[in-house]
């Protein structure tokens, strides 16, 4: 037993050292998950693209990806996955939820109270004929 701890101790993968930058790329991040793995990566895509276009893609995509809807940040990338799949030279990441963001959201319900339900001027204002129930509209069907 004692010789099968000592054979497991010593196949202990050793952490990286931390690059240059990777504690401001990390503290950017929406999503956390496995700093290890992502400062192999990150020292990885360092060296391919250079700091500045990494950083830059990253800051961006976290950007778009704080404004997604809470449904949607399920599918926000991990730091290692993003790096990995080299995304800072792909496109912008959209929602998967039709491309709501809370900020399309907000723009709908600041319609809705303006009376302009963003529909075009020839739709009319929704009306229900029912009846009301904590809130909840019931229409008369």
């Amino acid at each position: 037993m004692v010789l099968f701890d000592q054979h497991l101790v010593g196949m202990e993968k050793p952490l990286a050292p931390i690059p240059d930058g990777f504690e401001e790329f990390w503290s950017m991040a929406v999503r956390k998950k496995d700093p290890a793995t992502a400062r192999r990566a990150y020292a990885k895509a360092v060296k391919k693209a250079g700091r500045e276009v990494v950083h830059a893609a990253w800051a961006r995509h976290n950007r778009i990806w704080a404004e997604w809807p809470k449904g949607d940040r399920q599918y926000i990338k991990y730091p290692a996955t993003w790096l990995n799949a080299e995304a800072w030279d792909g496109d912008d990441p959209e929602p998967r939820s039709g491309g709501d963001t809370w900020a399309d959201v907000a723009d709908r319900y600041a319609a809705a109270a303006a009376g302009d339900w963003g529909r075009g001027k020839d739709v009319a204002e929704p009306t229900y004929s029912g009846i009301t129930i904590t809130g909840t509209v019931v229409p008369d069907n």
